[in-house]
């Protein structure tokens, strides 16, 4: 994996799209945690769709 996203903020879903079609673009191997308050994004269905070209994605509530 070459990127690993930090996903922290509920309204970073611009941010994680935009990242994730830029890394398909490049084909970069990336992944996603998503933690505390970036949890909320999982409501977003775009943001669905870009984790899932996550090489690796992961959730974490209270962290």
């Amino acid at each position: 994996m070459e990127l690993l996203l930090l996903i922290t903020h509920p309204e970073a879903g611009s941010i994680v799209r935009g990242m994730a079609e830029a890394s398909h673009r490049a084909g970069i191997e990336w992944g996603a945690f998503l933690t505390n308050e970036g949890v909320k994004l999982l409501q977003d269905a775009a943001v669905v769709v870009a984790l899932q070209q996550a090489g690796c994605a992961l959730v974490c509530q209270d962290s």
